[in-house]
């Protein structure tokens, strides 16, 4: 994969984390769902991106794990950032830790994407991050190291 990694800090995400146990388990609250979910590698990937962007966009135009209609099958996205029209415009795939992250990992992204049609795909495994504009016509990506403006 050609591409330039997406240049965050994370560690006021990290702090801002509401975890808890119970019985053993941990939790983490999902401020977008509102609902404490088990502390999975993954789920801490998606928590700590939520924190990211709510720094940069009210939650309230975040959809967290929605299922969308790809191919007559149902799937389900991670993350998608809507702008304010409420059109989605950014699509984040995240991926547990011990994941890398490669080029079949995009091209999942891009499968979502062939329904959500948004000009900006993320996918992150918590320690590398790729951002990247998509050209809708031509399928092409440009990688970016920092985040766009969302509108």
């Amino acid at each position: 994969m050609d591409s330039i990694p997406l240049h965050i800090d994370a560690s006021r995400a990290l702090q801002s984390l509401d975890i808890k146990e119970k019985s053993g388990r941990r939790y983490v609250f999902d401020p977008v769902r509102r609902h404490w979910y088990l502390l999975t590698k993954e789920e801490w990937v998606r928590q700590v991106f939520i924190r990211i962007i709510s720094e940069k966009v009210s939650l309230s135009r975040v959809a967290v794990e929605k299922s969308i209609k790809v191919n007559q099958r149902l799937k389900r996205f991670d993350l998608v950032i809507m702008d304010r029209q409420l059109r989605p415009f950014l699509l984040a795939e995240f991926k547990s830790p011990d994941i890398n992250l490669n080029d079949q990992v995009f091209r999942q992204a891009a499968v979502y994407n062939s329904t959500l049609r948004v000009p900006y795909l993320l996918i992150s495994n918590g320690f590398q991050h790729y951002l990247c504009r998509i050209d809708l016509e031509t399928k092409a990506f440009t990688f970016l190291a920092e985040f766009p403006e969302i509108p």
